[in-house]
């Protein structure tokens, strides 16, 4: 099995959890979405098809180790890598810095991949709840109650429509060369836990936000990350 090493991004909640021993899985969003549930098949790389037997692309397989991208300080501000996680009002005169351009070196996390699947969020249960990092306290009958609690957190995340942009091509003055390219809006798009009416299910719809076309995909299909901690 051909091992990658790939990033991965993971709140500051979810960092606390992953140290903590409380998190063992993540569910990220699988583009395109498409109408029905995955399939097996032993005909695709990924293992799984849609409906349409058209191959699921993931972005993590069994056995990828992934670095994990997290909040953080440069050093060039404090001495050494600082990260929101550990303690964020310690670090007030610190300017922090999305995980997005946190580079591997200041990475101090490394997750292994030991399961992976395809579902609909809406699948999934208390334990599944839990095994995401979800921390009931003083409460034994939690029946219902994590599950709950990580829609909340889903949708803090995945329900706000987010822009989407397209870049166009400005033509300026052809005659001196002078082409330009314009970075737009196109659509925005949210995968929120339920649809907009409270309904459990609604597969598709399209609405308006700000002129301009808001897609959104209610209970969206995800990949099922299940990770160990590499010491």
């Amino acid at each position: 099995m051909l091992q990658r090493t790939k990033p991965i991004i993971f709140t500051a909640d979810s960092v606390n959890a992953i140290l903590d021993d409380h998190k063992t899985e993540t569910r990220r969003l699988i583009k395109p979405q498409f109408t029905g549930y995955a399939h097996k098949s032993v005909f695709h790389k990924s293992g799984y098809c849609t409906p349409h037997g058209d191959e699921i692309k993931l972005r993590y397989g069994l056995g990828d180790v992934l670095w994990v991208r997290e909040t953080w300080a440069d050093p060039n501000d404090v001495e050494i890598p600082v990260y929101k996680a550990d303690n964020a009002t310690a670090y007030q005169s610190v300017t922090w810095k999305s995980p997005i351009y946190m580079p591997k070196k200041f990475a101090r996390i490394k997750l292994c991949v030991v399961g992976i699947g395809v579902r609909r969020i809406q699948d999934m249960t208390d334990r599944d709840a839990i095994a995401e990092g979800i921390v009931l306290k003083g409460i034994t009958n939690y029946e219902g109650k994590a599950r709950k609690q990580f829609s909340k957190v889903w949708d803090s995340l995945h329900a706000k429509p987010k822009p989407v942009y397209e870049t166009y091509l400005d033509c300026g003055d052809a005659a001196l060369d002078d082409y330009r390219y314009t970075r737009k809006v196109s659509h925005y798009v949210s995968y929120p836990w339920k649809s907009c009416e409270g309904a459990d299910y609604v597969e598709y719809r399209c609405s308006i936000y700000r002129g301009k076309p808001w897609h959104i995909y209610p209970n969206p299909l995800v990949q099922v990350i299940r990770f160990e901690v590499v010491k």
